[in-house]
């Protein structure tokens, strides 16, 4: 399943765009987006009943004032980021790359999207730096404020 932004900002795997999020709120100093309420459903291992631990509430963790708030807010099926939303989190994402360069200069692995027979297929973010990918998605949120449109999924 592709996650395709417009004005450029993404696109790529549905993966790799939750990878970039992930790494984004990681390094926001918020810690595992996988914790956080509405984007898994955390198991306790320990527990034999199987009981999911309630997630930690994004309210909670980012105030609604940080320019990051909308990209962790947003419904990640087929949501939007609004125009007025966009100069604070295209900022907020190049602070991100500027303070963080030896995490944002490592390359994204990535798993293969598709594998038969001989040939192996990845997404295309695979293989380039997350200051790459960053730096894409700030542009494209650039992008869509100058032409005063929203940033959608297509």
């Amino acid at each position: 399943m592709g996650a395709t932004f417009s004005h450029g900002a993404w696109d790529g795997s549905y993966s790799g765009f939750s990878a970039l999020r992930s790494l984004v709120f990681r390094l926001a100093g918020h810690g595992d987006l996988d914790t956080v309420e509405g984007f898994t459903d955390p198991i306790d291992e320990d527990d034999p009943d199987g009981e999911t631990k309630p997630g930690r509430n994004l309210r909670d963790l980012i105030p609604k004032s940080d320019g990051l708030y909308p990209l962790f807010e947003m419904d990640d099926t087929g949501g939007l980021l609004r125009n007025s939303a966009l100069p604070p989190l295209a900022r907020r994402l190049r602070q991100i790359v500027a303070e963080s360069p030896e995490q944002v200069d490592r390359v994204y692995e990535g798993e293969p999207e598709l594998t038969t027979g001989r040939i192996t297929i990845y997404a295309p973010e695979v293989g380039r730096t997350w200051r790459e990918l960053l730096t894409q998605f700030a542009d494209g949120c650039e992008r869509a404020h100058k032409a005063r449109e929203d940033l959608t999924w297509e």
